[in-house]
């Protein structure tokens, strides 16, 4: 960085720094006793994490240095994830002339659909102050499995991105193409690659008729690789990339400082390959009605209510949410949260010929805040059937087998009491974050210290 400053010729001008240093420690364990659970009853696991993030400007802002790093490593542990050691970003950008055009460099993210790090170039031009067209090319950084690329591996990622905006009207519009890559596990245990290209694109209109009224559409289109499975699900193979088509359209309305609404209409259709009678269980196409109305009774907090209506091929799911906010207890900092949620399924193969119940999920806590202090406590209960997957079930390709054993490494996926604590001051902010299983010895804890800089010349 030093060296590209000096051949830039970057002289003592204004310019601003900010950069952030963190580390997380997180441990779980898990315990089942049910069949077919694997041949220990109880395991745990370890993990160590980091994050690293600056941001230079420099020349009257005219010069930018960023810098964005996250990894995560297992430590010890009876189960343990592959390690993460992922360079997100490391660019520097030039506006080479002043308020209209824009170079840079680097491994930086790619306005995309999906997940797209790129080492390569950019290059965007503002034809003025509303209308701005971005080109990048080079070649990706890390595989959407979050998995690194050998430096002498070339998978390569073009795209454009055009943006023009209005006082009261924004419009996007985005097409990427970049090869990507899939790991393949083998009954042997290694694993294969293998390469497939993929393009996305996307446009998107917003608009505000009035101060209250919000108004937009987004369609979007993305190939992913496709993916087929049997006769067990630890059995993988994959064809070619399928397209994925989504688009939404939505409206959210302020009526007043006290009154909200929102809908939301969203349509999803893929291209799936028939595996026998699988392919209602991954079937990934939908069409969601989403309505919302968020009330607040004087300065007491909210009152959240929501409804979402899933219409699938082969069977309908309705979502019942109710939340409420209190912001006002009597002292000064004092908070609480309760939230539900009903899934009601009808017609699921899943659900229907196993005769399992419905998703069923609260949450109630009681926290409290003050200068950079939030801290909270309570507790939260999740029922849903076991297929078409959990954690430690091996047999689970029997609709029939219904366990409670779920996502034992994953916060908030079983019945639990949790205490959640966090502090942010000028230097430094640290928190801890505590679960209990309500029905056995599983603990899971996750806690993480930081420290910020800043500074402005």
């Amino acid at each position: 960085m030093i060296a590209v400053l000096a051949m830039l010729g970057a002289t003592a001008q204004a310019g601003s720094f900010d950069g952030m240093v963190a580390i997380d420690g997180f441990h779980a364990s898990s315990k089942s006793t049910e069949r077919e659970s694997g041949p220990d009853e109880t395991l745990s696991a370890n993990e160590l994490g980091m994050r690293i993030r600056t941001r230079l400007y420099e020349m009257d802002d005219r010069l930018k240095a960023e810098v964005d790093y996250r990894g995560r490593e297992p430590i010890g542990g009876d189960l343990q994830n592959r390690n993460l050691r992922l360079l997100y970003k490391t660019y520097v950008q030039y506006e080479a002339i002043e308020d209209r055009w824009t170079i840079g460099g680097g491994r930086f993210m790619a306005d995309s659909v999906i997940l797209l790090p790129v080492d390569g170039v950019f290059s965007k031009y503002a034809f003025d102050r509303r209308m701005a067209v971005t080109l990048f090319g080079g070649r990706r950084g890390f595989t959407t499995s979050l998995r690194n690329l050998p430096l002498g591996t070339i998978l390569p990622a073009a795209g454009a991105s055009f943006h023009r905006y209005r006082d009261n009207l924004q419009i996007s519009a985005q097409a990427v193409y970049a090869k990507d890559q899939l790991v393949l596990p083998e009954n042997t245990g290694e694993e294969l690659t293998t390469d497939f290209g993929a393009s996305n694109g996307s446009v998107s209109v917003v608009g505000l008729p009035n101060d209250d009224l919000v108004l937009g559409a987004r369609l979007n289109f993305a190939e992913q690789a496709s993916y087929s499975f049997g006769p067990t699900w630890t059995d993988l193979s994959s064809t070619s990339a399928f397209g994925l088509w989504s688009g939404i359209a939505f409206a959210d309305w302020d009526l007043s400082d006290h009154v909200q609404l929102d809908y939301d209409l969203h349509h999803q259709t893929v291209g799936v390959i028939p595996q026998g009678n699988r392919t209602e269980i991954i079937d990934p196409n939908w069409t969601d009605n989403r309505v919302s109305a968020n009330f607040a009774p004087g300065e007491l907090g909210w009152v959240r209510a929501k409804f979402r209506y899933r219409l699938r091929p082969s069977w309908q799911e309705q979502r019942y949410t109710l939340q409420l906010d209190a912001n006002e207890l009597g002292l000064d900092g004092l908070y609480a949260r309760a939230k539900g949620i009903v899934d009601n399924i009808a017609n699921s193969p899943v659900t229907e010929e196993a005769g399992l119940v419905d998703h069923l999920f609260w949450s109630t806590a009681l926290g409290y805040r003050n200068r950079g202090f939030d801290a909270r406590a309570g507790a939260s209960f999740f029922e849903r059937t076991a297929a078409p997957v959990s954690s430690r079930r091996m047999d689970l390709a029997d609709p029939q087998t219904s366990s409670a054993d779920l996502q034992p490494f994953v916060l908030q996926a079983q019945n639990i009491a949790f205490v959640r604590g966090f502090y942010s001051g000028k230097q430094w902010f640290t928190g801890v974050d505590l679960e209990k299983n309500l029905a056995d010895s599983e603990i899971r804890v996750m806690i993480q210290v930081g420290a910020l800089a800043e500074k402005i010349w």
